[in-house]
């Protein structure tokens, strides 16, 4: 019914060691061969200042960590104070002769060097394709019907999730057409499980902006 509700609430001080990725994913695309850099930041949600540890897991091409400015390897953050972020760059190196649509993905996790918290992001790196397919179903797994129409039509196609953010019209550009799917989630006041419409006010002006500017 309608009216106000209230979750997670957490009263009193934060544990003294914790960290959040904020957002929790990025993506990048380009061409075989290409190098992409992704940049990725990790806050300190603790009540003390910390260092974390940077390690990767899962990925299949070659992935490097760089400072912010891009001049030297790095293997952890560096201090961190309490309530702030470090920010960090991941080089992924996407070979050559590779397929358009071809993608590697690395689990990026920070550890606090004073603690046992721990947080992991994605990146997400993909051969360009022609067509972008925008999974924003709010987590239902629509994009599985499109991932087989895609591929049994034999074209090759991105992918983005909103969740690592909002694709902007000029990145849309790129591309011959986009296919942007809400899944079940397409309205509704979000009251009792009736869902909310994914579509935030950003999403909705980038799609206007990509649709005024010829896009399909």
């Amino acid at each position: 019914m309608p009216g106000w509700y209230v979750d997670d609430v957490y009263m009193g001080a934060p544990p003294p060691y914790r960290c959040e990725f904020d957002p929790s994913g990025s993506a990048q695309y380009g061409p075989s061969p290409s190098t992409q850099t992704h940049t990725l930041t990790i806050w300190n949600t603790g009540g003390e200042n910390d260092t974390y540890n940077l390690t990767m897991a899962g990925n299949i091409w070659p992935t490097t960590f760089w400072n912010l400015a891009h001049t030297a390897v790095i293997t952890d953050t560096g201090f961190v104070t309490a309530g702030g972020s470090a920010s960090f760059l991941v080089d992924v190196q996407i070979p050559g002769a590779l397929t358009p649509g071809d993608w590697d993905i690395a689990n990026i996790t920070a550890i606090s060097q004073n603690g046992t918290a721990n947080d992991t992001a994605m990146t997400f790196t993909q051969v360009l394709a022609p067509f972008l397919l925008v999974d924003d179903d709010g987590g239902i797994n629509c994009e599985q019907w499109f991932d087989q129409a895609f591929v049994g039509n034999g074209l090759a196609y991105n992918y983005w999730d909103t969740a690592w953010g909002t694709p902007t019209a000029a990145f849309m550009d790129g591309y011959q057409a986009v296919v942007w799917t809400t899944g079940d989630f397409s309205g509704g006041g979000g009251t009792l499980g009736v869902p909310e419409d994914t579509l935030s006010l950003a999403e909705r002006t980038e799609i206007e902006n990509f649709l005024n500017n010829s896009g399909k």
